[in-house]
Parts: structure tokens; sequence; C-alpha cells
């Protein structure tokens, strides 16, 4: 972790807000040349700079004596091909981002290099040593959670919906009605955290520009037909599809961040929003035990198949994705209106206490 003589490592780490905790691998996620022209760049007060700026921190020697690459006028003797192959290279891996303006740009930061490293380099990613990854990953999703907006309207952070594969794929449905575009990215929460071995190829999202993934190259697009086929199968895989106006995930609950977050805050039915809640009817379940496997969320008791030889079900920790629903062999488990259920619950309740 040497300082080059041209770049200055303390205020690389500052300006692209390196945590501690990252500093020993950095230079397998961040460049040394890319360190270097961080530290070196003459940024402007709005926070943009150049491609100009971006040429002289590119022709800064490398060492104090060595002047070979500056030319006797001191204008950079870098190529506007070289220059300009700096800056997509840069902007593709999530280092820098455009600014609007011809050929204005603005720093990322790790936060965000991270996310696309985790995604498009999963191989370097992996190849960090294990307690690197952990202390990593462990500072991103403290910084994801700090980030959430938990005062908001109704304690919803974020606009999160947990949707039903029918819902899922009417959600695709009248995406494509609209003309909109999907764009197929590796989960970057399992990608991270990797920790349940669930496929990672399932996140769709309907957002392109500037910056965006899609232009990144980080996402491609893929027809209404695949997209469904994503769902579909992330759906076999026991995996929760979440949907934002964004687009549509496909989460587990030992990674993804959003059910992480929902655990740590106790947000519980209230964001992600959930919309249904499971029902079990124990006269129809045989015992087969499938439930317990596909559910992520501890709804259902296995001490209960080996007494009663029936499933017994908590819906109280049910978030309403339907994915135990659609492989019951029997039939024993659907799905109701969150509101409506309750409602029943509570008339139900007062029943028995007139009664009493």
């Amino acid at each position: 972790m040497e300082q080059s003589g041209c770049g200055d490592r303390e205020r690389f780490f500052e300006r692209f807000k390196v945590p501690n905790v990252a500093a020993w691998d950095i230079d397998a996620i961040v460049t040394p040349l890319e360190q270097r022209v961080i530290a070196d760049l003459d940024i402007s007060a709005d926070g943009t700079f150049t491609l100009h700026d971006v040429a002289l921190a590119l022709s800064c020697p490398l060492t104090d004596t060595d002047l070979s690459f500056m030319s006797l006028e001191g204008i950079p003797p870098v190529s506007d091909d070289e220059v300009r192959g700096f800056i997509s290279d840069s902007y593709s891996r999530g280092i820098l981002s455009y600014a609007g303006g011809e050929n204005r740009y603005r720093l990322s930061d790790f936060y965000g290099r991270l996310d696309i490293f985790a995604i498009k380099e999963q191989d370097e990613w992996r190849a960090l040593p294990e307690v690197s990854r952990n202390a990593i990953e462990g500072w991103y999703f403290d910084a994801y959670y700090d980030g959430l907006d938990w005062d908001a309207e109704g304690g919803k952070p974020t606009d999160e919906n947990i949707l039903t594969l029918d819902e899922a794929l009417q959600y695709i449905e009248d995406n494509d009605g609209d003309g909109r575009q999907a764009y197929l990215t590796d989960c970057d929460c399992r990608s991270l955290k990797g920790d349940c071995e669930k496929p990672t190829l399932v996140c769709l999202s309907y957002h392109s520009g500037p910056n965006s993934y899609p232009d990144r190259g980080v996402s491609r697009p893929i027809s209404s037909r695949e997209a469904k086929a994503v769902v579909t199968a992330a759906d076999r895989a026991g995996l929760v599809h979440t949907a934002n106006p964004w687009g549509v995930c496909n989460c587990c609950n030992d990674c993804c961040y959003l059910f992480r977050a929902r655990e740590r805050r106790g947000s519980g039915p209230v964001w992600p929003e959930s919309k249904h809640i499971v029902s079990l009817n124990t006269d129809t379940c045989i015992g087969c035990g499938i439930c317990l496997g596909r559910c992520g969320f501890g709804v259902f008791d296995e001490s209960d198949l080996s007494g009663r030889g029936k499933a017994s079900a908590d819906t109280s920790l049910c978030v309403g994705c339907g994915v135990c629903v659609s492989t019951c062999p029997s039939g024993a488990l659907s799905l109701s209106d969150r509101e409506r259920a309750l409602q029943h619950d509570v008339a139900a309740a007062q029943q028995t206490e007139k009664r009493a």
C-alpha cells in the first residue's frame, strides 16, 4: 500500500469515501491508476470535472523524478483515445458518473462501486479473503440501512411491495404494455453476501439512461417473455417477488437487504408492504412438509408434523409471498387479503368474548 509519487492516498480515500474496512483490499476494487486519477483530479466547487481534467490527472508522472509522461510544453501527452478509453472503462466500473452537459463528470463513491464490483466482477469479489468480504459487506448493509428514510409517511422508507407469482407476471405484462424495456441483472444482495446459494441472475428493472446499470453495461435487455420466465424460475427456486416502480426483485431472506432491514427494524407487513397472508386448512393437510422447505420466514412448525402428522402455521410471521402455496400438493394452503383476514380474526374474537 505505497503511495505513488503523484497520487495522494489520503485524498483518494477521502474523495471516494472508502471505509476503513476496505483499506487493505482497495487495490482489488479500485485500480492504482484509478486511485491516482481520483486523487489528482481538479474538481470544481460543484463537484464536477471535465475531459481535460482527466487528461491532466492521467498525465501526472508516476514519481517525482520520472517526468517522461509530460511534454515540454506541459500539455498532457496522452491521446484523446486514451483519455476517453479511461473514462469509458471507469464509467462502466462505477468509478465516475455523467454529470450532465458535454464532457462533464463527477466521482461516484466506494458504495456505488462496490455494488457494481460484486455484480460485474463476481470472481474478483469472491477472490478476496472471506474475513474481508464479511467486513466490507457488513459495512455496506449498515450504510444501506442507515440511508433509509425510516421517518417516511406510513413507515415505508421505500415503495416496496411483496407480490405473488401471478402479480409479478401481471406487473411484467403491464410494463410491456406501456412499452417499457425490461433489463436483467444479477442480484446485488446475493452477489455481495451469497449465503443461500440461490440463483443470482433474477433482478428485473425498467430504468435506463445515463448512470443506470443498463447504460454501464451491468444489465442486459430482455423480452417480456424472458422476464416472465425469470420470475417463474425464481418462484420455483423459492424466491420472494418484490416490486417497486422501477422493477421486480426476487429475494431470499438470508442475503437480501430488503428483508434483512425489515428484520432489523421489525417493520412486519408494513415494509415491504404485504397485502396477503397464508391460510392453512388442517383438514386437507397431508403432512408432507414441503411448506417447511419453501418458507424462509419460519411460518411452519416441523414439530407438529412428527406429532400430529399435520403442519401448523404461525401466520404472524407470514410475508404473503405465496411461495408455499404454489407447491402444496393437497391444496391445504391458500392466500387471502391480509386486511380482510385481520378484520375476520377480530370479529371472530369478539364473538368468542360475547359467548363467554
